[in-house]
């Protein structure tokens, strides 16, 4: 069996660790941006008195 190799076995984890980290930042962004667009739509379909309550 070959030695254990800690540096390649770092360097793994932390491609493994930017991946996760890129996909996650991806998801949130969408998902924010499609609630950005339910909220957008839902204030656009109520009526003015509750799509105005900061007066």
């Amino acid at each position: 069996m070959p030695a254990f190799d800690a540096e390649a076995f770092e360097a793994g984890v932390s491609s493994v660790l930017d991946v996760l980290m890129a996909l996650a930042l991806v998801t949130g962004l969408s998902a924010g941006a499609s609630l950005w667009a339910s909220a957008g739509a839902a204030k656009h379909s109520e009526s003015p008195v509750i799509a105005r309550p900061y007066r």
